[in-house]
């Protein structure tokens, strides 16, 4: 049924008068924002003044309420009828994106920790000080000076096995820190990447010109070019191109970190593990060689030290508890312990150090995820959960600021001064066997402080300071 009334003078809002004419189906709503309001609706008794008062006929009428309404005219009742079934749609509406709301929410919700965490410091000391023993003769001790099969072949080992893990955290830090933010490509390049470039340039051409002052290089641009581009001059700074292309990943991974949910970092780590210890394992003993996998089904692009890591960090950091850890680091520390042990086995019955030297460094990174997670959950264990006194926190935070610097700097020290033949000759004589692990471990630490102390006195200047 239709309903076609009133021809009527009205007022409008702004003064004007005409005339409407309403024809509206009774099932049909008025939009919300075409209704007229109360004063649209009065008549005005000024503009009606030749006009004979007519008295509109009243009746009543029960609303969707229940209550009973008086309305003076059949236009204010449809009006007042199609407001109370906008109202009702518009609610129901209102109620149902509520619920798609709510299922779209994320499993995860984002809780990020602090980015300037004690044990950050910590863990930056830690890995210069291992990556020092890697490149000393103290790695290679279990190889030299100790019978195989013996403890103390095992032990040293171990020790050798753990010091690979040095930059391994330097990357898994780095993402702890990098991934939350949401910088610009802009930023990153300009603010982040070539610092880096700058700094791995500035160093190379300080060893370049060290190499040409002791007669062991000849000067050669062309070659000095060639070599910075496809390789790098020192061994140790190799990982200073790695650090440069996970700064080139970061707009791509910074929103994968951010959006992966747990058990997809749990997936990350469990297929590394399988790619850098199990799979390894196949190949040498039940293929023995003979077979290799598919080198199409090419995964180690995950393993890489700018992809790997970086994720780990940040799920370690940001995802996982103090009180989680508790639970589940002595259970990292077993299955380290486990794959140390079959490594060790592999060396013992497989090999020698004489006859492939390849062959040991192979298994002995073959423990590097494992032993680099238990690493980093002992360490934010041990410095997280209490106070530290603001001296130490001043102290540790001083020489972790370093330790990028003592990266660039200590291959000049360990390479080109050769004092440490001598003293070693004159504090402990003409030691053999395991013992020679004592004057490694010296050196350790004169080459650190050799390293540190310019690297320290230069960030006190404010443009280095920014720079380092």
């Amino acid at each position: 049924m239709k309903i076609k009334e009133v021809d009527k003078k009205l007022v409008l809002k702004d003064g004007e008068t005409g005339t409407i004419d309403i024809e509206l189906p009774k099932e049909e709503i008025t939009p919300k924002g075409q209704m007229s309001s109360p004063k649209e609706k009065g008549v005005d008794k000024a503009a009606g003044k030749d006009e004979p008062k007519v008295k509109e006929p009243s009746h009543k009428r029960k609303t969707h309420s229940g209550k009973v309404a008086v309305t003076k005219d059949k236009i204010s009742d449809v009006e007042d009828l199609s407001l109370e079934k906008s109202t009702t749609a518009h609610a129901h509406n209102k109620h149902v994106a509520k619920k798609v709301h709510i299922s779209e929410e994320p499993e995860v919700a984002q809780k990020h920790q602090p980015t300037n965490e004690l044990y950050f410091d910590v863990i930056m000391i830690v890995s210069i000080l291992l990556y020092l023993f890697a490149q000393t003769e103290g790695f290679e001790i279990f190889g030299r000076e100790c019978k195989a099969g013996t403890v103390p072949y095992g032990i040293f080992m171990i020790i050798s096995m753990i010091s690979l893990c040095g930059p391994s955290l330097v990357f898994m830090k780095a993402g702890a820190k990098l991934l939350i933010h949401n910088e610009t490509k802009r930023y990153i390049w300009k603010n982040r990447i070539l610092r880096m470039a700058v700094l791995l340039l500035i160093a190379t051409i300080f060893y370049y010109i060290s190499d040409l002052m002791g007669g062991r290089d000849d000067w050669d641009i062309w070659t000095f070019i060639g070599d910075l581009y496809c390789k790098e001059r020192i061994v140790p700074l190799a990982y200073m191109y790695s650090y440069i292309g996970f700064l080139i990943c970061l707009p791509f991974l910074r929103p994968m970190a951010q959006n992966m949910k747990n058990r997809d970092f749990i997936y990350l780590i469990i297929i590394g593990i399988i790619l850098q210890t199990v799979m390894p394992e196949i190949d040498d003993k039940i293929c023995e060689g003979r077979y290799i996998m598919n080198p199409a089904f090419n995964l180690n692009w995950l393993l890489t030290n700018s992809i790997f890591y970086p994720l780990v960090g940040y799920y370690l950091h940001h995802r996982v508890t103090r009180e989680q850890i508790k639970k589940i680091l002595p259970f990292a520390w077993l299955l380290t312990v486990l794959d140390m042990s079959m490594i060790i086995y592999n060396t013992y019955y497989h090999t020698t150090y004489i006859e492939s030297v390849a062959i040991y460094m192979d298994y002995l990174y073959w423990v590097g995820i494992l032993a680099s997670i238990s690493l980093f959950m002992t360490i934010k264990l041990i410095h997280t959960g209490h106070p530290h006194k603001e001296t130490v926190q001043k102290v540790l935070a001083s020489i972790g600021g370093c330790t990028l610097g003592v990266y660039l700097v200590f291959p000049a020290v360990l390479d080109r001064i050769k004092i440490f033949d001598d003293l070693e000759y004159m504090i402990f004589g003409d030691i053999t066997g395991p013992a020679k692990i004592f004057p490694s471990l010296l050196w350790i630490l004169i080459v650190y402080l050799i390293s540190f102390i310019p690297v320290w006195l230069f960030r006190r200047i404010p443009f280095v300071k920014k720079t380092m």
